[in-house]
Parts: structure tokens; sequence; C-alpha cells
């Protein structure tokens, strides 16, 4: 009886202890892939921030032929509508706004980029 008692405890100990070692094994190789996506991310960003530092910078200059470079030949588009705003709602400090682009005909890439 003795025997069995004792082999009864160690197990009640070491299914815990197992579960736990895998739990923290499965956390740390989570973990793992969620920092290499990080760093995939972050690259990711700072190529655009890259991009569009260097956009900016062409459009302050203007150099049409950089402008150019970033619009497709099949682009089409019209304005954002920052000058239309209209107020919808105002509550705790949080304004929401709808923004209407202008209207009129949408502008292909040489109209845009007169």
């Amino acid at each position: 009886m003795k025997s069995s008692f004792h082999g009864f405890r160690r197990k009640r100990v070491w299914i815990p202890l197992l579960v736990v070692c895998g739990l923290a094994a499965s956390i740390l190789i989570v973990d793992r892939r969620l920092m290499k996506g990080e760093a995939v991310l972050y690259e990711i960003g700072q190529g655009i921030r890259s991009r569009l530092d260097d956009f900016g910078d062409a459009y302050k200059r203007g150099d049409a032929g950089v402008v150019a470079s970033y619009y497709a030949d099949e682009f089409s588009g019209s304005e954002f509508g920052f000058a239309r705003r209209e107020r919808i709602s105002e509550e705790g400090g949080i304004i929401l706004e709808e923004w209407k682009a202008p209207p009129g005909p949408a502008l292909d890439r040489s109209g845009f980029l007169d």
C-alpha cells in the first residue's frame, strides 16, 4: 500500500509540473514568433516612412518627375475633402466630422499631377 500511495503522490506533483513547463515553453515559442513579426513590421514601417519622406521632399522641391513616379498610369482620384468638413457630433471632447470631397469628375494621372 505504501508504494502505491507514494506513486500516486509523485504523479500529483509531476503532472502539474509538466503542464506548467509545457505552457511556459509554448509561451516562449509564441513570444519569439511575435518578436520576429514585430521586427518585420518595424522594417516595413520604416520603408513606408522613408518613401513618404522622399515623396514629401520631392513635392516641396517641385520635382514633378519624382512625384509622378508615385502614381500608377491608371490612377484616378479626387480631392480628399479637407475643406468640406461637416461636424456631426461632439461628446466628451471628441469631435466627429464627415469629410466630403468636392463634387466633380475624378482626375486621371496627368490631371492630378497638373
